[in-house]
């Protein structure tokens, strides 16, 4: 019979016979500095001020309408042509 060795002895889980073990001690301090990670980085945001969300907002508001307008133009014209062509 081959006997099956895990590569890092004293780390469990890889034989059967000894299951990996669920740590509840590590897993709740890896939760507390990951959640302190994310509140360390959520202090770095730098938001735009309202003027400029504002102005950001419109602009986008203004070149959407124009895009839809022109593929709206766009749809019209191949609709139309393509009628065209069938009632020929």
């Amino acid at each position: 019979m081959v006997e099956h060795r895990s590569p890092k002895p004293g780390v469990g889980g890889s034989i059967p016979l000894t299951p990996a073990r669920l740590n509840l001690l590590v897993m709740i301090q890896s939760f507390r500095k990951y959640i302190s990670d994310v509140i360390i980085e959520a202090r770095k945001i730098s938001w735009l001020s309202k003027k400029d969300t504002l102005t950001t907002t419109v602009s986008v508001f203004i070149i959407v309408s124009i895009f839809a307008c022109f593929f709206l133009l766009i749809d019209l014209f191949i609709s139309n042509f393509i009628n065209y062509i069938l009632n020929i």
